[in-house]
């Protein structure tokens, strides 16, 4: 399969998962087995996702929402030429619109981007946007229903609402800011199906010409892996410059903790060695240093220039 972004993103370690309901509680995993925090394979699991949902390089929701926004516009812009090789593309009377197993979609005669490398994709579900456009904001609401992405070997669907704001706090200091409230995301091969229910999720992206740009993020984030569940709530916030590469932080403080267990927690800080291009994370179970950890990861791994 082509490396699209929830594949490179949230799926990066082949596991299996199956589906569960959306909502916001625990409620839909009872009975389940929960990953064991005493295993270093739970902890790459569940810490490789919050990496990319911790700042806007390469995340996934930031990117659906620019896909499926610039999708939406292009069809309801008279002036521009959408078209399907086969399905179709329906305009609602509500302002949304629906694609039909829409193939290979093409914007003015070009390929759009998931379609660039000519490999078959198939679009289908409604897209719903409300743009609010002043002097000091810019706001997307995007909604997406069943906005499903399929490929020659799977598929990847997105269910929930995206809002992201574009703000100028004072005239040097700009300020990016993306909400979910409750976004089931699913992803479908011939072998696998992985679902996460990703709430209470808020990023907010700032660069000032005074400081070093900064993101901060918390959320809430929820998978079922073959029957083996987790829920853990994630604060974090990362510092960008002082000579490091644009894409690596050159501060960085993530703690994720299991919400039945508090004691259950990650924790992703610079590497203690000063090296750039590495981070340091640590592992508890029940408050119990995990076997293995504290170790260090590469931050080319997750985040691309």
């Amino acid at each position: 399969m082509k490396n699209n972004i929830l594949t490179s993103v949230l799926c990066s370690s082949v596991f299996l998962l199956t589906a569960c309901g959306g909502g916001d509680s625990d409620t839909h995993y009872t009975g389940k087995e929960k990953l064991d925090f005493n295993k270093a394979e739970t902890i790459e699991l569940i810490s490789e996702p919050i990496i990319f949902l911790s700042n806007d390089r390469n995340n996934p929701i930031s990117y659906t929402a620019y896909y499926a926004e610039t999708i939406h516009y292009s069809v309801t812009d008279p002036s521009i030429t959408t078209t399907c090789e086969t399905g179709e593309i329906v305009k609602n009377t509500n302002g949304s619109i629906t694609l039909n197993n829409c193939k290979n979609l093409k914007i003015d005669g070009e390929f759009h981007d998931e379609e660039s490398n000519h490999e078959d994709v198939i679009l289908s579900g409604t897209i719903q946007t409300h743009i609010t456009d002043t002097a000091n904001l810019e706001q997307y609401e995007i909604t997406l229903n069943q906005f499903t992405i399929k490929y020659e070997d799977g598929a990847e669907s997105y269910d929930g609402k995206i809002v992201q704001k574009y703000s100028s706090a004072q005239p040097s200091t700009y300020v990016a800011q993306t909400d979910v409230n409750n976004m089931k995301i699913t992803f479908v091969d011939d072998k696998n199906k992985q679902v996460y229910i990703l709430s209470d999720y808020r990023l907010i992206e700032t660069t000032s010409s005074a400081t070093v740009p900064t993101s901060v993020a918390l959320g809430k984030l929820q998978g079922d892996l073959s029957n083996k569940i987790f829920s853990v709530n994630f604060t974090s916030q990362m510092k960008f410059g002082n000579q490091n590469p644009s894409h690596i932080p050159s501060d960085v403080n993530i703690s994720i903790k299991d919400t039945a267990n508090i004691k259950n927690e990650i924790t992703i800080e610079k590497a203690l060695n000063n090296n750039p291009y590495q981070f340091q994370i640590s592992a508890f179970a029940d408050g119990k240093s995990v076997a293995g950890f504290p170790k260090l990861g590469y931050w080319d791994d997750y985040l691309f220039d």
